[in-house]
């Protein structure tokens, strides 16, 4: 055993055992030989280390104002130490981690407090985070700010005594180490953000030796990590241990083991500034130093005169060979390593040859070249045979291992707006009828199902202990729950509650999946069916009241599924994943899985449509529900909102959650989507989290769809997002501060933004958008009064171009309507005459035109509405030509007779709207009828009609064979009469919007008849609420 050199050794602490600390920060502008290292002890001193001009070292003491204990960190300006206090009149001992200022003693703030003293401390390489243990069996984990104020706290149980901690370069993990002689790794702020509170699941165990040697509880121990935090090195029986860090798993797995000739326990450990260096020492003292590079010991092994209770390399490059230690005397000296002469220097190192060994994978990839190689014989050789020149330096040949591919997986299935499972319960399902929330204590568990409008049903409360629930979902009919299978004795249940139903014996009913390995993943629940999802890949569909409606299979592994009506979606995976080579910000790598949603129509034969969905690169999909409206609204993991339009089959990005979280580790939890006026999303605002908690009182956050336009400081922001939300979304109302506008306000105001910083052909873009004459006539009014002559000229051409567009796109409408048999609009001289149901009348030869009375009602004798009454005669006149189409002879001969349904006189006319007078009836079309008395004998008698006298109703002019030699019908007029009042709201409603709707009506322009037919179809598919408002707004003008 070699001797190494040693410098002179200075007492300085009284009581140990003694700590090095060097500065983590490494943009640190700080003198390195001023400010080498720090040291604390079990004492009240603090000694700050730097060398003299004779490189020899000298500190500095600062007595603290408590006792210390053997743990501390060092990061830039700040020192990180574990004291212990003791209260001068109670006695209580108080241990806590504190800051201070380095150079000083002063504490400067508590980072954390303890039930016992601290055991181990360390701290990231960044500052922002520190990780203590405590001998109370506690590891918390604290992430700091720029001014080391704490922003939140994470706490670890353990089940073993902790030695020491270890955080590695990159800020993203930690190692501790146990008496047991283990090491666990865990993820820095990882678990927090699933269950609101750390998780104690580390990503590996590790067995250090099984010797045990750690269990004494008097052996010092200490760790250390490669510069890029992909190997961590533990010391441990005859050499040091390999962890690797696999970065496409975030897994890590033992790699190998370093042995040397010292068969000792080693202990403590210490790598390198330049991080090829690692030297280690074992309980007795020893100290031998490794090649990370390759794993071969480059020193001959030294013993002190005593044991060894922390080391480290120096800083100083000219000291890279020169070890920091301080031993069981709370001595404190330098040592200068003396590598071996066989080690490669650096400068050579770069020459030196790597033999990769490769999987047997890898070695089929290469088979083409393998087996080209094997057809020439002197490459053989030439691979085979030594060098024959001596003099030529030896090839060194240094083993790489090559860490095997191990796949990603994929995140099993959830329901949406659930949450995983903690120690006090957790959420089912959360959604616009209620709230299925599982609640444990203890060793028991319940299930509380509560809807948000307690007319539809009271609290539902099932015992959950024995069940074992794991999903459910709730509607304003029934609740649903079920359960996987867990084992061979507890088969996957359904169990339903279908509170709505009539019957009792139907209301509580279950199905068990017993004598099969099928198991439920998923559940999904409509007002009408119930959606199961298994795990051999099945749907099964059945009904509220448990009829087995259907079972058919998905493709690809399921991720979710929603049911609205008759309409059921189901999301999965669509790919294998695809890396990118990219790293987020914790070092993870970046992974995408395509997914899709395939819709399938549970009560009808439609085809099944797919389409794939889109989200935030690298991101899952974390909720996806149905609008009122049936549009796919989802949310990924970075809480981006997108919408898919089920109209153009486009994905929309509605909200951005970089707008409402205020703070990186607050979440977003969204539970449904509500439409009034406009989308609002309901969700729960989670603090430090991800998923809410049962045990808070969670209070419901709304916010609108907004577009993620640039430039949202201006004021043209709004009014642009305000066009784009009434394109895609013409439900919605033109919303501005809060207040309902117009498309005319909105574009008025883009326009006047633009005129105003002078970008008139902006202004020009603008004018484009508007769709009618009068916005254009207002925003060439505008541009006239601001003295932009040119400006208005351009947007009163627009206007005319738009004219000029309407009226082609018009005439290709009516020529387009002519020739399609399908389309009910008609001109006036060939109505559909074919009613759904057959009326049996007597022979008729002939009939002539018939007039009715002025009054489409005796007044006298009924109290019917004439909306209501209008609004009947509009759904007789769809009946009447929903049938099939008869040839043109018989249209002609039965004209007079199935045009018209009988209806009593005393209710309504045929067409009560009808204002044209047609031609007065020739004695040619007067016709005899046969000899009977029935109704439409007493319809069809001929009339004495007096010429003087105008009617102000009539029937529709009815096509006869004399008919055929009249003038032609002329056009319509589209102009009301003068002085005429509406006599109900639907004809109210009518004079003001006639304009409009005749824009909107595709058929012929002499079709009166599908003109009525289409205004009365517009006018039942209004609202209630906007029925209501036209009838007020009636009733008004009626009485001014």
């Amino acid at each position: 055993m070699a001797a190494m050199e040693a410098f002179e050794t200075v007492h300085a602490h009284f009581k140990g055992p003694v700590r090095i600390a060097l500065n983590k920060d490494q943009n640190s502008i700080m003198n390195l030989k001023n400010n080498l290292f720090v040291t604390v002890g079990a004492d009240s001193s603090l000694f700050y280390w730097s060398l003299d001009i004779k490189n020899k070292l000298q500190y500095r003491e600062e007595l603290c104002t408590e006792d210390n204990v053997s743990c501390i960190a060092w990061w830039n300006k700040t020192v990180f130490l574990g004291q212990t206090s003791k209260d001068p009149i109670t006695e209580n001992e108080e241990n806590r981690v504190v800051m201070v200022e380095y150079g000083k003693a002063i504490v400067n703030g508590v980072v954390a407090k303890f039930s016992l003293e601290t055991c181990s401390l360390d701290c990231s390489s960044d500052g922002r985070y520190v990780v203590a243990a405590s001998n109370d069996f506690v590891i918390k984990s604290f992430q700091l700010n720029e001014k080391h104020e704490v922003l939140k706290y994470d706490k670890y149980d353990t089940s073993d005594p902790v030695i020491s901690v270890s955080v590695d370069p990159t800020g993203v993990y930690f190692a501790a180490v146990f008496s047991d002689s283990t090491v666990h790794i865990y993820r820095l702020n990882a678990e927090k953000d699933t269950f609101g509170q750390q998780k104690v699941d580390p990503l590996g165990k590790f067995s250090i030796s099984n010797k045990k040697y750690l269990s004494k509880g008097d052996v010092l121990y200490s760790m250390a990590w490669s510069q890029n935090g992909e190997f961590l090195f533990l010391p441990t029986d005859n050499g040091v241990k390999v962890i690797v860090h696999t970065m496409s798993t975030n897994s890590f797995s033992e790699d190998c083991k370093w042995s040397c000739d010292v068969s000792e326990d080693f202990n403590n450990c210490a790598i390198s500034s330049t991080g090829d260096k690692l030297a280690v020492s074992s309980t007795n003292g020893t100290i031998v130093v490794f090649d990370v590079n390759n794993g071969k010991c480059i020193s001959d092994s030294c013993k002190p005169t005593t044991g060894i209770t922390s080391l480290a390399w120096s800083p100083l490059e000219d000291q890279e060979n020169t070890l920091i230690v301080c031993d069981t005397e709370q001595k404190t000296y330098l040592y200068e390593v003396k590598i071996n002469d066989s080690l490669p220097s650096q400068a050579s190192a770069s020459g030196m040859k790597r033999k990769v060994i490769t999987s047997d994978d890898e070695m089929d990839a290469d088979d083409d070249e393998a087996t080209n190689l094997s057809f020439d014989l002197g490459k053989i050789k030439q691979s085979c045979t030594l060098a024959m020149n001596d003099d030529e330096e030896e090839e060194k040949i240094v083993t790489e291992r090559v860490v095997k591919y191990k796949p990603p997986k994929i995140l099993p299935p959830f329901v949406t707006t659930s949450t995983p499972k903690t120690n006090v319960g957790c959420f089912f399902k959360w959604n616009n009828h209620g709230i299925i929330k599982l609640c444990c204590d203890d060793n028991e568990s319940f299930i509380e199902a509560s809807f948000h409008d307690i007319s539809v049903h009271g609290e539902i409360i099932i015992d959950n202990t024995f069940n074992n629930f794991t999903m459910g979902d709730i509607s304003n009919k029934a609740v649903v729950l079920a359960s996987p299978k867990h084992g061979k004795k507890n088969p996957s249940k359904l169990f339903v509650k279908y509170f709505a139903s009539w019957d009792n014996n139907s209301r509580d009913w279950e199905v068990e999946f017993e004598d099969s390995d099928e198991s439920i993943v998923n559940v999904s629940l409509s007002d009408d069916y119930i959606a199961v999802a298994t795990s051999y890949k099945f749907i099964r569909i059945y009904t509220l009241a448990g009829i087995q409606l259907n079972v058919f299979c998905y493709n690809g592994p399921l991720v979710t599924m929603i049911v609205k009506d008759n309409i059921l979606v189901v999301v999965r995976y669509d790919g294998g994943a695809m890396f990118t080579g990219d790293k987020d910000e914790k070092g993870h790598s970046c992974v995408e899985y395509p997914l899709k949603m395939d819709f399938h129509y549970i009560s009808s034969s439609k085809p099944t449509k797919s389409f794939p969905i889109s989200l935030t690169p690298y991101s899952n999909l974390q909720f996806i529900s149905f609008t009122p409206d049936f549009n796919i609204v989802t949310m990924d993991s970075k809480f981006n909102f997108f919408v898919f339009h089920i109209k153009s089959s486009t994905w929309l990005p509605i909200r951005r959650g970089s707008d409402l979280i205020t703070h990186e580790l607050d979440s977003i939890f969204p539970v449904f989507v509500t439409f009034s006026s406009a989308y609002q999303i309901r969700y729960v605002y989670v603090t430090n989290g991800q998923y809410p908690l049962v045990t808070h009182r969670n209070s419901i956050q709304v916010t609108t769809f907004e577009f993620p336009l640039l430039d949202k400081s201006t004021d043209r922001f709004a009014l642009e997002n305000q066009i784009l939300l009434n394109k895609h979304f013409p439900s919605m109302n033109y919303t501005l501060d809060g207040k309902i506008t117009n498309k005319a306000g909105i574009l008025l105001r883009l326009f006047a933004l633009a005129t105003t910083t002078k970008r008139l052909v902006r202004a020009i873009d603008v004018a484009k958008m508007a769709d009618e004459e009068k916005i254009i006539q207002a925003l060439s009014n505008y541009a006239g009064k601001q003295n932009y002559r040119v400006l208005s000229e351009k947007v009163n051409e627009i206007g005319r171009e738009m004219m000029e567009r309407k009226k082609k796109e018009k005439k290709q409408v009516e020529f387009e309507g002519t020739c399609d048999d399908n389309d009910e609009t008609i001109s006036s001289n060939n109505v559909n005459m074919n009613p759904k149901s057959k009326i049996t009348t007597p022979t008729v030869i002939a009939v002539p035109k018939r007039k009715y009375p002025k009054t489409p009602f005796n007044r006298s004798n009924t109290t019917t509405n004439n909306e209501d009454l209008n609004l009947s005669h509009s759904i007789l006149e769809d009946e009447k030509n929903n049938g099939n189409e008869e040839d043109e002879n018989n249209l002609l001969t039965q004209s007079s007779t199935t045009s018209e349904l009988p209806l009593p006189r005393n209710l309504f006319s045929v067409n009560p709207f009808k204002k044209e007078v047609p031609p007065m009836p020739n004695e040619s079309q007067v016709s005899a009828v046969t000899s009977s008395d029935d109704f439409f004998d007493s319809m069809s008698t001929p009339r004495v009609i007096s010429p003087p006298v105008p009617t102000k109703r009539k029937a529709d002019a009815l096509v006869s064979d004399n008919a055929l030699n009249l003038p032609k019908q002329a056009k319509l007029s589209f102009t009301p009469i003068p002085n005429s009042k509406p006599s109900s709201a639907y004809e109210y409603w009518r004079s003001k919007n006639e304009k409009t709707l005749r824009e909107q009506y595709k058929g012929g322009e002499n079709n009166e008849q599908g003109f009525i037919r289409f205004m009365a179809q517009k006018y039942r598919f209004l609202t209630e609420e906007e029925r209501n408002k036209w009838a007020k707004e009636y009733e008004g003008n009626k009485v001014a």
